[in-house]
Formats: structure tokens, sequence, C-alpha cells
């Protein structure tokens, strides 16, 4: 018999602090929601959208079905209401997202999925809306199927707008070099006057110093410049000033040896000063990736790396995005290392804290270690803040019936 689209309060999880850094705080990691697999969903692999209210909104991979897209409503009085918003049950619908979900103004839902519609064998992918009805329900609008070949294939990063209402995103898998085998695209959907929407592609990688395969979110600065990283390099994409071409640039190439990191998977983020700071899902010293910051002088920009992970205590592998909080501390998790007891000899994954530190440098701070319990494991996606500075993700493993969670980190 199945079992029903129920939420799960499993109460607080003691912190568990596996970590050299000089800086420990108490913290309390609470499980919101407990994955149960099957026709629910499970596996969630991307970071979180919260809107104005509060609801939590993701998607889950689901090898057992083709994924779903959920809401989290907190309940009057405390607790959480689950919403199974949408299930990917058919190849023509998309299936398989791997994308974080964004929230226009309207409350509508964007994002893509890495297989499905209507092209190619198994699909190609699609870039699909849902969108909320009036008895509570949501409806899915498959804006675009990709076809493979120069058209691009297999979207796994996200989606962002620009100021005009545009979607941008990008493809792993396609562009110049053909089906199945091409690096890569940039795409834009612009919105039809009589409705539907246009793609285009701005830029096709080569798999040369520009890299391939994107698969992290894009980001845009105050200029309308697009920004972005994939598995060899960080680049940036501008507009021309007459409109319809852009020009790309690569900023940084990663090496590729074991003093640098590559693999830069989860995407790119600002500070206030216009320095981008990312991660790589390999590399470094200890082959357990990195984070690092791009900052720019003269036109060249330079890397610096901040925390070369052990694969221990620290955690290994960072496969999300990085997020900064009011005082400029950055914040992310990490799929291994921690606790190394969960799943020897490779742990369950932490959450982490980088503090610039007093002279220089960065020292990291462990804010929680998976046990891959009741709390999860592995946890892949990025984190997001809520309004008070609580941090929100997901453990794609783990949990009451081992098919991951949505947890909160009270600070």
């Amino acid at each position: 018999m199945k079992r029903p689209f129920t939420l799960l309060l499993l109460g607080s999880v003691a912190v568990l602090l596996f970590t050299s850094a000089p800086l420990v705080r108490a913290q309390t990691l609470t499980v919101l929601y407990a994955f149960e697999g099957g026709s629910n969903g499970g596996q969630p692999l991307t970071s979180l959208a919260l809107d104005k209210k509060g609801t939590i909104y993701g998607t889950t991979y689901g090898e057992e079905i083709n994924g779903t897209a959920f809401a989290l409503k907190p309940s009057t009085g405390g607790g959480w209401k689950a919403d199974l918003a949408h299930k990917f049950a058919s190849k023509k619908g998309g299936k398989y997202p791997y994308s974080d979900l964004i929230l226009d103004a309207k409350g509508n839902l964007y994002g893509t999925t890495s297989n499905g519609g209507a092209y190619c064998t198994d699909g190609c992918g699609t870039v699909f809306e849902l969108s909320p009805t009036g008895g509570g329900g949501w409806t899915e609008t498959v804006l675009y199927d990709f076809q493979g070949g120069t058209d691009g294939e297999n979207p796994w990063g996200g989606l962002v707008f620009d100021k005009l209402g545009n979607l941008y995103g990008a493809t792993r898998y396609g562009g110049i070099e053909g089906c199945c085998v091409g690096s890569g695209i940039i795409f834009e959907l612009s919105p039809s006057a009589g409705g539907g929407w246009t793609k285009t592609t701005i830029y096709e990688f080569t798999g040369g110093s520009d890299g391939a395969q994107p698969n992290g979110d894009l980001i845009f600065d105050g200029n309308g410049n697009l920004f972005g990283s994939d598995l060899g390099a960080a680049f940036e994409l501008s507009p021309s000033a007459s409109g319809g071409s852009w020009t790309e640039k690569t900023l940084y190439t990663f090496p590729g040896y074991s003093g640098d990191g590559f693999y830069s998977d989860a995407g790119l983020t600002f500070d206030s000063q216009g320095n981008l700071y990312g991660t790589t899902g390999e590399g470094g010293t200890y082959e357990n990736g990195i984070v690092f910051e791009l900052s720019q002088a003269a036109g060249l920009w330079t890397e610096t790396i901040l925390h070369e992970f052990t694969g221990g205590s620290d955690g290994g592998i960072p496969q999300g995005r990085l997020i900064f909080d009011k005082q400029g501390n950055l914040y992310s998790v990490v799929e291994s290392g921690g606790d190394l007891s969960c799943n020897p000899p490779n742990g369950c994954g932490v959450i982490f804290e980088l503090i610039p530190a007093t002279g220089g440098g960065w020292n990291e701070d462990v804010l929680y270690s998976f046990t891959g319990a009741d709390d999860g494991a592995n946890p892949c996606g990025g984190l997001v803040f809520d309004k008070v500075g609580n941090l929100y993700g997901t453990a794609s493993d783990g949990g009451q019936y081992g098919w991951g969670t949505v947890f909160e980190l009270t600070r």
C-alpha cells in the first residue's frame, strides 16, 4: 500500500561537532520532512526556494518515479503541512528535475528537468512552469523541449530572470559538438507577445579554455552581465549594446591539478565588492574540493583558495552554492566527510561556515555533521536563509525512510 504524502515532524537532532575549527557555536538541526520514496518522491538534490509567506519549495529527483515538486507550508501554531505540488508522471511533461525552483512575482514556479520532453529517446530535457490554481493545486506548462544536438541537451542547473522577464539557463550537453557529446550551451527564453516562449542559444561551450558542461545556476551583475561556472572554468557573458548577441569572457580556467580545484558545478556568488566566490567538487591538496574567491584588478581575475577540504571532520566534496550572511560569512554544505563513523570511511556530509579572519584568511566552522539517521545524509543542494537568519536545506539520502530530508538549522 502506498504511504500518504504526510508531514513528518521528527523534532530536533542534537548537533554533532566533529571539527578542528577554533570557533564552535551551538546549533540545532530540525527535520521538517522525511521523504518516503515511491510515488511521494525522494532524493532531493537541490536547494530550496522560500516565498514571502515562508512556504518552502523544492524538487526531488526520485529514482523510483520521474521526480516531484513539493511545497512545505508553515502551519498555525507550529509544524508544517506538506503539499505534493506536482508529480512528473510522463516523459512528455519532463522527468528527473535536477534544478532549483525559482518564483516570479505572481507565485509561479520555474525549473528544468534533465530528461523527458518531446525529443530524443529518453527526452533531452525541458523548461517548465508550475502555476497555482484556485483550488489549491498546480498546473504544469512545458515552456520548452530541448531537441539535442546544437539545440542543447540535459539542463541540470536552475534558471534566472532578467529585469525584462526573460529566463536564462544552461544545458550540460549539446551545442557545437553535437548530441550527447557536446560541451553544453547557455540559453535564453523570451515570452512571446501572443503567448509561448522563444528560445535563443547565446553561447556554445567549446570544451577548451572556456570549460564544458555547465551545471550550476547563473547570476546577473548590476549591468546585465551573466556569470557562471562549469567543469573547468568560471565565465562571464556580456550582451552587446545593440542587443541580439553575447560575448563570452573566461575569467579563470581551473588547471586540474592537486594544488587547485576543478569541477565547479555549483555556480558563483557575488560579495558586495563584486568579487566572486564558488566551490569545486574535486581537486585541492586533499582531492576533496575547495572554496575559492575570484577578484578582479585591471581587468584580470585572480583566484584565491579560501579553504581546502580534507574529507575528514571538516567535510569533503562541496556541491551546493555558497551564500553570504549580513556579516560577510559564507555558508554551504558538503556531501561527505564530517562524522566518519557514518558511511565509513567517507562520512555523511556537513553544514559549514567560513568566517573572515582578522589579518586575512578564513576559518571554517562546522555547524553540523550529519549522522545518516533521522537527520539525513549527503546534502548536495545549497542553503537558503529565512527572514530571521535560520538556514534551510535538503539531505539527498537518509532520514526515517532513507529517501532524504528537508531540514532547518537554527542559529
